[in-house]
């Protein structure tokens, strides 16, 4: 069967692991979404009619457009063997495609569970794991995750570790927020992945909006760059309200809502901070205009606390009552200004405003998105005062390619 390359997770399925303010619950998700998977069942039957595989197993748990790892079956249809997209489900049934497979009932003892992103863990110890791409084509850069605190994860992001506790240029560390509260209260959580990068959302002080961080590969407008490995979540362990230093969720216009790679664009070694926004623009937001009208926007609709002039998208839009997606493009500052270094991979902004009203969906027959196929999860806002009056940044719309990034 082809391969999968791109896997998204939740807390609301069955088998994921809970996330809350606990020491080790961050590595628990990690561990569970990047390298191992969860959930794994074994079949009673699995029968292929129509080019159509059934599967039966009472209260599976498995979802619709979850990828799954299928192994063990032998025989004539044993080619099923791999990573499959669940296209329809009952309780106790599930089915995916299985073209060019003829009629029959697969043999072997067949087990099925969600499907890991393909992330290795060389490095680990009792709350601590350093975490790399799987796929030797990736930059190979690494996390080091540090779980050892409940309500935060501290995030180091190095070229190399050669141990648990011995990075080779590390480059800065993030923090990943697990919840408001030190104790076990389970917060909802969605993560998007392949082989090189990583999304990570977290409703961390409950609710149905998502803070947002992520690591791993982007892809660079300079030839052969030697820093394509971004590490993005928040600079602050302890924001003062939800969504105050919001991690992937809005643009440049918050100076601690960057990323960072281990080189500038010259390739010289040092920590470089990375901006990211799409290319709707901004309108002017009245008074302390240097930190909201000149750089793009990635929340479509730029609310504010004093005035009403941003602009607001209809949703869904009324020409063709669809919704539209533009690229994540990041930028470095230089000397000379900002300067575009990439684009983020499997990240695309939803031009229309909150086409829902919370949590994530799945949206299908997208055009040009490989497969058709995008996840599209509620962010959280982002509070922001300066040389003038507060502002918000509403909650916005984060998209995720769920074919090939």
């Amino acid at each position: 069967m082809p391969t999968i390359k791109t896997k998204w997770f939740s807390s609301g399925m069955a088998g994921a692991p809970a996330l809350s303010g606990t020491v080790g619950a961050m590595i628990a998700v990690l561990d569970a979404c990047l390298k191992n998977g969860f959930n794994l069942t074994t079949l009673t039957s699995l029968v292929i009619a129509s080019n159509v595989a059934k599967a039966t197993k009472a209260g599976h748990g498995y979802i619709v457009n979850q990828a799954l790892d299928v192994e063990g079956i032998t025989g004539a249809c044993a080619e099923i063997n791999g990573q499959v997209r669940v296209a329809s489900v009952t309780t106790d049934t599930f089915t995916f495609a299985a073209g060019g497979i003829s009629d029959q009932t697969a043999t072997g003892t067949i087990t099925c569970k969600a499907s890991p992103a393909g992330w290795v863990k060389p490095f680990s110890a009792t709350n601590l794991g350093v975490y790399r791409s799987g796929n030797g084509l990736s930059s190979l850069q690494c996390i080091k995750v540090d779980d050892t605190v409940g309500q935060y994860s501290s995030v180091t992001g190095a070229e190399d570790y050669t141990d648990i506790s011995t990075a080779v240029s590390a480059f800065g560390t993030n923090y990943f927020k697990k919840s408001s509260t030190t104790d076990a209260t389970a917060r909802p959580w969605v993560l998007v992945a392949d082989d090189k990068t990583v999304y990570l959302g977290v409703a961390w002080n409950s609710g149905a909006a998502y803070d947002f961080y992520s690591f791993g590969d982007f892809n660079s407008t300079i030839p052969a760059d030697g820093a394509i490995f971004r590490l993005q979540g928040l600079a602050n362990a302890a924001p003062g309200a939800f969504g105050q230093y919001s991690s992937c969720n809005d643009a440049y216009t918050y100076a601690p809502n960057q990323g960072v790679v281990s080189r500038a664009y010259s390739q010289i070694f040092g920590a470089t901070p990375i901006h990211q926004a799409s290319m709707c623009a901004a309108s002017s937001m009245g008074s302390a205009t240097s930190y909201l009208t000149y750089h793009w926007a990635l929340s479509a609709n730029r609310g504010v606390s004093t005035t009403a002039n941003a602009p607001a998208y209809a949703t869904p839009a009324l020409g063709d009552n669809g919704y539209h997606f533009l690229p994540v493009y990041l930028f470095e500052s230089t000397a000379s200004g900002l300067s575009i270094r990439g684009v983020a991979r499997g990240l695309l902004h939803v031009l229309e405003y909150l086409p829902f009203a919370s949590g994530y969906q799945v949206q299908v027959g997208v055009d040009n998105v490989p497969e058709g196929i995008v996840l599209m999860v509620r962010s959280a806002g982002q509070a922001v005062s300066g040389a003038g009056p507060a502002y918000t940044y509403p909650s916005a719309v984060l998209a995720f390619k769920l074919g090939d990034f």
